[in-house]
């Protein structure tokens, strides 16, 4: 399983789905084996995106037909842990900003 956690001030859009599944559909299209050497146990890859802030209709919609999970942590049910990724967000930041890290890859 893929999963990508979105942490925008507004829904997740279209492209941030569509992303996701170029991703999840490379990686499960992009299958091979050494010449030679018996083929080995193939996976089929999911993909699981999380989001702050909700996402967009258009991106529901993508979501649900090309089977990638949209988890919405923008509902009440989800306070108790949006606190603790905001706390390790800033700390990922400063840390960032201390070491003079251009970005996270």
């Amino acid at each position: 399983m893929f999963l990508e956690a979105k942490h925008y001030s507004t829904p997740c859009r279209l492209e941030v789905v569509r992303n996701a599944h170029g991703v999840i559909h490379d990686v499960n299209e992009n299958f091979v084996h050494p010449a030679g050497s018996r083929p080995r146990r193939r996976y089929q890859y999911v993909y699981a995106l999380f989001s702050a802030s909700g996402f967009t209709c258009p991106a529901q919609d993508f979501g649900l037909a090309q089977q990638i999970s949209l988890v919405d942590l923008s509902s009440v049910s989800f306070g108790w842990l949006k606190g603790p990724i905001a706390e390790a967000a800033t700390h990922l930041y400063e840390l960032r900003n201390q070491h003079l890290i251009r970005s996270f890859r």
